[in-house]
């Protein structure tokens, strides 16, 4: 058990001292919530991109999933991906809980190599999004709160 707790903490703790910002979307891979492998450098083109960086247990995350889902209509051509490295369990419960399978524009999965704060530095602050545009750009990152209509103005530049 204390090899198993050093592991990770040496985990975290190159993640966090390698964190680099990108301005692309990163490479790496997402474990979906039905056990396939997801990586993103097979996401298709054409719509703008938002990782939502979460934890199942923040309040935080909760509401902003709410108010995604609330402004689903406005959000539809973007393409969401709810990652977390909790547990596999409770991101199921998650995503069970708030009823992401009917959005055909949200995916949810476990990053289980700890992959993506090593491409952004603030990520293990959450609930964290990164959004791309429609070139695979990155245009904006949102630190602990979402608006709908503050997403949708930022792409339009």
């Amino acid at each position: 058990m204390q090899t198993r707790l050093l592991i990770i903490l040496i985990l975290l703790i190159s993640c966090n001292s390698t964190a680099t910002n990108t301005n692309e979307i990163p490479d790496f891979n997402i474990l979906l919530t039905d056990s396939s492998n997801f990586k993103t450098s097979s996401i298709p083109q054409g719509n703008p991109v938002a990782f939502v960086f979460f934890h199942p247990e923040c309040d935080e995350c909760q509401n902003e999933t709410r108010d995604i889902i609330n402004n689903i209509d406005k959000l539809k051509k973007i393409n969401f991906y709810f990652i977390s490295v909790a547990s596999f369990k409770d991101i199921k419960s998650f995503k069970e809980q708030f009823g992401l399978t009917k959005y055909s524009n949200i995916v949810v999965g476990k990053d289980n190599m700890f992959s993506f704060p090593k491409f952004f530095e603030d990520a293990n602050k959450i609930p964290f999004i990164a959004i791309f545009n429609r070139e695979r750009k990155l245009k904006l990152i949102l630190k602990g709160g979402f608006n709908a209509d503050e997403v949708l103005e930022e792409l339009k530049k």
